[in-house]
């Protein structure tokens, strides 16, 4: 996993999500210094519905975990952050020439963020 969090990391920068769930060992610590450094997020599964807290665990004690969720509120923190992300870069867009293009849009999108 750390390959895979410092490939993320180099190519999404700030935009990049590392999920660390269940598992053995530190795998994905180094990655995740590297997401976290690039200004990207980092959730890790709880020790409680974790079988094993090896590697959530190691994330979570060296500081790098913006939340530490059980593994049935994780799925609904990536769509919360997605939509929040999404929303964000639609609304950085209303200060350019197309602002008229898209603040239908804007007004859309938000209607259906604030309707789930």
């Amino acid at each position: 996993m750390d390959v895979l969090f410092r490939s993320v990391a180099a190519t999404y920068g700030a935009s990049a999500l590392a999920v660390v769930l269940t598992g053995m060992g530190q795998d994905g610590l180094r990655g995740c210094e590297a997401i976290v450094a690039a200004g990207g997020q980092v959730l890790v599964q709880d020790e409680a519905s974790s079988v094993v807290w090896g590697m959530p665990g190691a994330v979570a004690k060296a500081g790098l975990a913006d939340k530490i969720l059980p593994l049935d509120q994780i799925g609904t923190e990536i769509t919360r952050l997605v939509w929040q992300s999404r929303v964000a870069n639609v609304a950085t867009c209303e200060t350019s020439s197309d602002a008229p293009l898209l603040t239908p849009h804007l007004e859309n999108l938000c209607e259906q963020q604030h309707a789930v």
